[in-house]
């Protein structure tokens, strides 16, 4: 009877000890949580009024697909915001249409939005279920594409409207500095209007070849990504008159090996790209996770290399803009950051690729990154838009001059 005793005060002894250890784990718990709590509120707030930008948007889209729907009279492609990259100051447009409700007479048009000139109408009588034309040789501008519908000789309903644009289109690949997140700013978006880079960026994967969603980031849907790009882009744009597109394909913490065609896995969201469409240039900037991992510099060349050459082997000719780019100096990486600018500066020495800015004199200010010194924070976002700015202006006066 002692023993049984024994035994079931053993139990409640260690029952109550349990339940101890479990409240005071729950109270380290609530004390780390409300510790947290100004930074995890402040990071839920922005991602609540990020979400419901994103909502309403979205809920303007869904209204125009069902009045296209409606219509059953609507364009497949190009897709809204979608800019056409331009050779020699033009570029043809083809557009594919769907006309479910089997319409006898679609007139398609093209106008430009600064001048409010019709640069292209055409007629289609009878019209198929499915059609598409090129419209050919349409300057660099901002314009609106129309498709409408009259069922008799009265007069036109426009049943979808969508941006396009000529312009230049920059493909962006790297690590997280190139990705540009919003760090040290809430986030930004194009002051000219007139610089556009894929929609959900980060939320539902890197770029979409099928379906590739854009937006023109304002002040009522600005951007958390592609910070220092929207930069670029801006300045880009009221420097040379035209629209500017980014499609950003970056991984934060990649290596170059990563990228490297025979050996990562990355460079397949570059080959998706060149493939699907037209661009001006590739923008690459990548190397603190080289300078992390100790890759000697001749694998960084031979990753660069394979990289660039498979990619010339889709658009022959392609042009790769190269950053130098590692590490705070003071870091205790100092001879594996001499190593990777050193093989970057190969890179483009060889005639692989042409230079762009030296990203790491940005570190020389502690205020433009963050404490590791790896990431651009703050106005160091802003400088970093503006050294590529100065490296691809001075590229494009050039290449300008040298066509006259």
């Amino acid at each position: 009877m002692k023993n049984r005793l024994f035994s079931l005060n053993a139990i409640k002894i260690l029952v109550l000890c349990v339940a101890v250890a479990l409240v005071l784990s729950s109270l380290y718990l609530i004390k780390t949580v409300y510790k947290k709590s100004n930074e995890d509120f402040n990071a839920l707030s922005s991602g609540l009024r990020s979400a419901e930008r994103r909502l309403l948007n979205q809920e303007v889209a869904i209204d125009m697909l069902i009045t296209s729907l409606r219509h059953g009279l609507y364009f497949d492609k190009p897709y809204n915001n979608y800019v056409f990259q331009r050779s020699e100051e033009k570029a043809d447009i083809p557009y594919s249409i769907s006309n479910l409700r089997k319409f006898n007479r679609i007139e398609v048009s093209l106008i430009d939005k600064a001048s409010g000139n019709v640069v292209y109408k055409k007629v289609i009588e009878p019209a198929d279920i499915k059609f598409t034309g090129v419209i050919n040789n349409v300057p660099s501008g901002f314009y609106d594409l129309s498709v409408s519908v009259a069922e008799d000789a009265g007069s036109i309903e426009a049943t979808h409207t969508i941006n396009i644009s000529v312009g230049d289109v920059f493909l962006i690949a790297g690590q997280s500095n190139a990705a540009s997140p919003a760090q040290g700013i809430s986030s930004y978006y194009s002051k000219t209007g007139m610089v556009s880079t894929q929609e959900l960026t980060f939320d539902r994967g890197y770029y979409n070849n099928e379906t590739p969603l854009f937006l023109i980031p304002n002040e009522n849907r600005p951007v958390t990504k592609s910070i220092c790009w929207i930069y670029l882009g801006d300045l880009l744009v009221e420097k040379f008159k035209v629209p500017v597109q980014f499609i950003n394909v970056s991984q934060g913490n990649s290596s170059s090996t990563q990228w490297n065609p025979e050996t990562g896995y990355l460079f397949n969201r570059i080959s998706d790209v060149i493939r699907s469409r037209k661009i001006r240039a590739v923008l690459w900037h990548q190397g603190e996770s080289d300078v992390l991992n100790n890759i000697p510099p001749r694998a960084i060349i031979n990753n660069m290399t394979r990289m660039i050459l498979k990619s010339r082997e889709a658009v022959p000719g392609l042009s790769w803009f190269v950053a130098i780019n590692s590490l705070n100096s003071n870091s205790r990486h100092s001879s594996n950051i001499k190593n990777v600018r050193m093989a970057q500066k190969y890179i483009i020495d060889s005639g692989l690729a042409f230079a762009g800015p030296d990203a790491d004199v940005i570190r020389a200010n502690p205020d433009w990154v963050e404490r590791g010194g790896g990431e651009f924070v703050g106005d160091g976002l802003r400088e970093h838009g503006e050294l590529w700015f100065k490296t691809l202006s001075r590229y494009f006066e050039t290449v300008k001059a040298n066509d006259k």
